[in-house]
């Protein structure tokens, strides 16, 4: 008896995936931003420096790390933030199914793409860490 033959049998449900959507996994800072992602209906990326869209489109590649390279010096993977942030530029569409994990990722949600890009500032956060000030720019 062949896989066909199997599922119609037992009458297994089987779902048909459109070859042609995408599905993507976007991190939620774990799980940081999972509920304002889930209730707000909308996710993001955090490099809130390089919101140009347009820079994106046009400036050479080698540019773009060496501006992040030195607005994160810390990180060792530039050219993994420069990929993430193309990525969510120009690969993300419409139509696209997007899972966000919860903290511990306990819980995968699931929702549809429904519009481009879009860059906005949301909040501005200034959280205190002894005598260390951060401020963080949600986008």
């Amino acid at each position: 008896m062949n896989l066909e033959e199997l599922i119609e049998e037992y009458e297994i449900p089987v779902v048909q995936i459109d070859d042609k959507r995408k599905y993507w996994l976007v991190r939620t800072q774990s799980g940081e931003y999972y509920e304002q992602f889930y209730f707000e209906n909308f996710i993001s990326v955090g490099w809130d420096e390089f919101n140009d869209i347009e820079k994106f489109k046009t400036a050479d590649k080698s540019v773009i790390i060496k501006e992040i390279e030195k607005a994160y010096p810390e990180n060792k993977k530039p050219g993994l933030i420069y990929s993430q942030i193309k990525r969510f530029l120009f690969e993300l569409s419409p139509g696209d199914v997007v899972m966000i994990p919860s903290p511990n990722s306990t819980r995968i949600s699931f929702g549809i793409i429904l519009s481009d890009v879009e860059i906005k500032i949301l909040a501005r956060l200034i959280l205190k860490k002894g005598n260390v000030h951060l401020q963080k720019e949600e986008m």
